[in-house]
């Protein structure tokens, strides 16, 4: 006890000495509600904070427990991610009082179920990847200790710099991320849920400290791109050729009507076998006089091709293939960061397959349909080309800008590597040991189809050219990594994709989800693995772990792209799509939520885009979502003034910002009810519940069940002498786990309780056989095997829509379930269906259970 308390008084002190307004800046991003940053105010100015615990821990051995609850529960209050010693010694604390007639020994209860149900959470949320054995071979006293080993990290471990398997650096996060080491949130559990799909290391790559990614992804210009080119000198344009006649033809033709006068384009064709390629040529030459033309007889393959350009240039030089297609004021664009920054060397534009330039997602390339990459050019235009670059170990040869000062130090391709691929980024490699830089630039998009030039000799040419690359530069493949993770270029990708949306998709799904997985969240990945499978892209929004932040996940044909960005820019990238269809589908969890989705609706501004809001939830009522009371019951939304002081009276929850009073809580979110197109429920009762807080809402609320895909197979009754009773699911307070527990322990044998799924281990019971997970096809096959003979969905909330309870019902057994919510609704209408009253004691509803007519 004393090394915890020693620990959480350290955490206590950190949060009083921080430097910048320790309210803003640390309980702002700690998430904690207005109620607790109030207090947490108070205990700052008065310094006497961090005697809080001490005080608490003073009372409690003094046997003073009501005085160590009411300091507990203050405490709780500074701090969201406790040691769990402490937490244990608060149980003690209750279960002292729980005797006596203390008024808020259920609101402590409460409390401390909740924190305790988080700190479970973050072990099941590292578990998978935390290794074992690893942490026992290097930390021996946690061996010989005998504790377990991933309990030892979760509750000491990280406090004291352990690492939990080979791949991640506890201490190194930290002092890499000061912002997650500011809120005494367990870095391992970080990274898992936030830092990985934030781009962040888990630990130094070859002591490659990586910059955090830049937060300034827009930098718009009101006037268009005017780069002064009488400061600057000519530019030549080489252009290889090898066959490809249709490519060939549309790359000059957009080339000669997008192209200033003052470039000369030097053409070579190296010995194309399509005849048609050396008359267009000859005829298109004759016609350009300004041009130099030069036709190979024999075929020298790509590298000698372009290093007979470049011999013939003292001039800055762009290498164009055939395949890639100029947009309108190109040159300027691809030109501008050059004749900006003398240390430039190259300079690649933003692509549909371009390898680090792609759009939405590095290295993986799309096809786009006609006209689709004008348009995306339009809005990279807006861009201003100085700022927005990017610093990469390589460019990419489709449309690649070189410098003259540069070529003059590396001034040809290396011949080692044949007939192409890899040359540009041995060409790059050597510019960075000479200290000059390459840059992608987010101002220009230029479309490039592919590998059309060089026939289909690709991959064999890839690899055996990487053997060379690896050979002369062995962190390259390391320094693509650390661009990938640290990608300052997001923002930007992500308008240039919205942009394609708009020219692709009739209409853009644009998701409002939170962060804690459940019922909301497989109904979610279900919808996008609809809309991806049918050729549809699809936006998800989140909370970040940064609470100025939201992640937005793209889903489309390139796979799934992650990134951030600000709460205030949502509206900046949003507004380019007039297509979207915003999903309202639960926030809860979200620090700034009324900030997210007004930056979205902000966004709607043509008429055929919609807002729509699903409750799967009911936190649009109550910041307890589940409609659960200070007691953990069921409410049934009582007068307004009952609710006021059972609002006051709830815990300080985990995310973020919460109004004063349940009034001004509906009232916020009635601003924005209104404004949405149709609110979807999955039941009657939700439909109901809604309602009663909001009568006026009848004409736009829809009922939509949802659809059930799948379902266990009918099964026999089974007459057993001793009744079986089946839990489907994965079973925590909210879903009845406490319920589970008391009907278990007064049980006296007269049934026995099975679970298919998870039970919470605080509810565990030596009369409950668990059996863990399952897959839907299973549960007829493992109600037969255990000889259930009923089902009980012991939900003590009203469920939005039950998948469990259909699922019940379908094998033709009896079902068991409260008289509330959308599981009462949907077994009220079978004869299979039972339903007991929802203030029932535990006998009574044992007698229930045993009970089939």
């Amino acid at each position: 006890m004393k090394k915890a308390h020693f620990t959480a008084e350290k955490n206590v002190r950190i949060l009083l000495e921080a430097d910048q307004d320790p309210i803003a800046a640390v309980a702002k991003r700690n998430g904690v509600s207005e109620f607790s940053r109030k207090y947490l105010k108070h205990n700052m100015t008065n310094r006497s904070g961090r005697l809080c615990l001490h005080n608490a821990n003073m009372a409690y051995r003094s046997g003073d427990y009501t005085e160590a609850l009411r300091l507990y529960v203050e405490y709780l209050d500074l701090s969201t991610y406790l040691n769990k010693s402490i937490l244990i010694n608060i149980k003690l604390t209750i279960k002292k009082l729980k005797s006596s007639k203390i008024k808020n020994v259920c609101h402590a209860e409460s409390h401390i179920s909740a924190l305790d149900y988080f700190y479970n959470h973050l072990k099941e949320s590292v578990k998978n990847e935390f290794d074992v054995d690893y942490y026992l071979k290097n930390n021996s006293d946690v061996k010989q200790s005998g504790v377990d080993p991933l309990d030892h990290y979760c509750n000491h471990g990280w406090c004291e710099s352990r690492n939990p398997n080979g791949e991640f650096d506890t201490a190194w996060y930290l002092d890499t991320n000061s912002d997650v080491k500011k809120i005494s949130i367990n870095p391992f559990y970080h990274w898992i849920k936030f830092g990985k799909t934030e781009g962040r290391l888990g630990k130094p790559i070859n002591q490659l400290v990586l910059h955090a990614r830049a937060k300034k992804n827009l930098h718009r210009v009101k006037n268009n791109i005017d780069v002064n080119i009488n400061l600057i000198n000519k530019v030549d344009i080489i252009i290889p050729v090898y066959n490809a006649f249709e490519d060939l033809v549309e790359c000059l033709t957009r080339f000669d009507l997008h192209t200033p006068e003052y470039s000369k384009l030097i053409i070579i064709n190296d010995g194309s076998t399509d005849f048609r390629v050396s008359k267009y040529l000859s005829e298109y030459a004759k016609n350009n006089e300004s041009s130099v033309y030069i036709n190979n007889f024999d075929n020298l393959g790509f590298i000698k091709t372009v290093n007979q350009g470049m011999e013939l240039s003292n001039n800055d030089i762009v290498v164009l293939n055939t395949d890639a297609f100029v947009p309108n004021n190109w040159l300027k664009r691809l030109m501008a960061p050059i004749y900006n920054d003398r240390d430039i060397a190259s300079v690649t534009p933003m692509s549909n397959n371009g390898e680090l330039s792609n759009i939405p997602l590095m290295c993986v390339p799309v096809s786009l349909q006609k006209g689709t990459a004008d348009y995306i050019d339009e809005i990279a235009a807006q861009f201003d080309p100085i700022e927005n670059t990017m610093l990469v170990p390589t460019g990419t040869g489709f449309c690649m800008a070189f410098a003259r000062r540069w070529l003059n130090k590396v001034p040809k391709f290396d011949l080692i590597f044949g007939r192409g691929y890899g040359e540009e980024v041995d060409w790059c490699q050597k510019i960075i040991k000479l200290k000059g830089k390459n840059v992608l630039t987010g101002a220009l998009f230029v479309e490039h189809r592919g590998g059309a030039s060089f026939g289909s000799e690709k991959q064999s040419r890839i690899f055996e050219n990487s053997k060379i690359i690896l050979n002369r530069y062995p962190k390259y493949d390391l320094d693509v990594q650390a661009t990938l993770k640290a990608d300052s270029l997001f923002g930007i990708r992500v308008s240039l994709y919205f942009a394609r949306l708009v020219k692709e998709q009739s209409n853009v799904n644009i998701y409002l989800a939170h962060t804690l997985g459940g019922g909301a969240d497989i109904w979610l990945s279900n919808q996008i693995k609809n809309l991806t499978n049918s050729n549809q892209s699809a936006v998800v929004v989140r909370q970040s772990s940064d609470s100025s932040h939201v992640n937005l996940e793209l889903y489309g044909d390139h796979g799934v792209t992650i990134g951030s960005i600000l709460i205030d820019e949502i509206y900046d990238y949003f507004s380019l799509l007039r297509n979207k269809r915003i999903i309202y589908s639960c926030l809860v969890g979200a620090y700034d939520r009324f900030a997210i989705i007004d930056g979205l609706l902000k966004s709607i501004v043509h008429k055929n885009e919609k807002f729509e809001m699903l409750i799967h939830d009911y936190y649009i009522i109550c910041k307890s979502y589940t409609l659960c009371d200070t007691n953990g019951r069921f409410c049934s939304i009582p007068n307004i003034k009952s609710c006021e002081k059972c609002y006051e009276g709830l815990s300080p929850s985990f995310d973020g910002l919460y109004e004063t009073s349940v009034t001004s809580w509906r009232a916020e979110w009635k601003k924005r009810i209104d404004q949405a197109d149709c609110i979807t429920v999955f039941s009657d009762s939700s439909r109901s519940i809604l309602l009663k807080v909001w009568p006026d809402l009848k004409e736009k609320i829809s009922i939509k069940p949802h659809e059930v895909v799948i379902l266990p197979r009918k099964i026999e009754f089974q007459n057993n002498d001793l009744p079986t009773i089946g839990i489907l699911g994965n079973i925590g307070y909210h879903k009845g786990a406490g319920v589970l527990q008391n009907i278990a322990k007064i049980s006296n044998g007269r049934v026995k309780i099975i679970v298919l799924g998870e039970l919470d281990p605080k509810f565990s019971n030596e009369n409950i056989l668990v059996h863990g997970k399952y897959a839907i096809e299973e549960v007829s096959d493992l109600a037969k095997k255990y000889k259930i003979d009923r089902w009980f969905h012991p939900s003590i909330i009203p469920e939005t829509f039950s998948f469990t309870v259909r699922e019940c019902f379908a094998t033709g057994l009896p079902v068991f379930a409260f008289n509330i919510g959308g599981q009462a609704e949907f077994l009220t209408n079978y004869s299979s269906g039972r339903l007991i009253e929802i203030n029932s004691t535990d006998e009574e509803i044992i007698n229930c259970l045993l009970t089939i007519a």
